[in-house]
């Protein structure tokens, strides 16, 4: 052995764990080779009825983070374009979400230019956290913390839109202000816009049970069954 032989087996060793890096970074350096026309079709059908559920999804969340219809929508497009060649999960949601929403509510308060330096710095973050595997570090929050964290998101957020569904002017932002609003000023209630918005709850918890009973049935209807189901989940989403 001479030499500059180690030279040479520390390039290779060096090398083949630069590629098991990109690999782990980038996936689809890997299932790229093996894409074909059948994956195609099946992309093409989840693509399609993702999308169909998105673009509501995105206006809504918006609404919630108080800021314009089209930033819901770029917030919803971008980060599952980009996670086509960086995903390592399919069954992870990519996008904005309700405690997001309302978190950028909390913090930019209708101010488009620090909601996006907020983006800004939680990719970032998420961008570093990728790159030095620190994922762990959500293992050390508390199941307890995680649950309580969400209870209280989906408690504010649900009495926060209470004053909508009832047609109920000048409630103020904070949890507790807003309920005590809603209740103070429930005499002011916009009857056409309650009935609307328990129709639609009503129909939404329809649509729900029938998705569970086509579920149940899909061995047996097949096609049929699936556009049911398509047709379910984009009237789930516009509702």
């Amino acid at each position: 052995m001479g030499p500059g032989d180690t030279n040479i087996d520390c390039s290779c060793c060096t090398g083949s764990k630069l590629r098991r890096y990109l690999r782990s970074k980038v996936p689809c350096i890997s299932w790229m080779k093996s894409y074909n026309l059948k994956c195609l079709q099946g992309d093409f059908i989840a693509g399609l009825t993702v999308g169909m559920m998105v673009i509501p999804q995105g206006l809504a969340y918006a609404h919630l983070a108080e800021l314009p219809p089209n930033y819901g929508l770029y917030a919803s497009f971008v980060g599952i374009l980009v996670y086509i060649f960086t995903g390592t999960s399919k069954d992870i949601t990519i996008g904005p979400t309700a405690i997001m929403s309302q978190i950028v509510a909390e913090v930019a308060k209708g101010n488009t230019k620090l909601a996006l330096t907020c983006s800004l710095f939680a990719g970032c973050f998420q961008v570093l956290m990728g790159l030095f595997f620190l994922g762990f570090v959500v293992w050390v929050i508390s199941t307890p913390i995680l649950c309580g964290f969400t209870t209280a998101a989906a408690l504010t957020i649900g009495f926060g839109q209470l004053p909508k569904l009832l047609g109920i002017k000048g409630v103020r932002r904070q949890f507790w202000q807003s309920l005590y609003d809603t209740f103070a000023k429930i005499k002011s209630t916009r009857w056409p816009d309650a009935v609307l918005g328990l129709v639609c709850l009503i129909l939404l918890f329809a649509l729900r049970y029938l998705q569970k009973w086509t579920e149940k049935k899909r061995n047996r209807y097949g096609t049929v069954q699936i556009a049911i189901f398509c047709f379910l989940k984009c009237g789930q989403a516009i509702l």
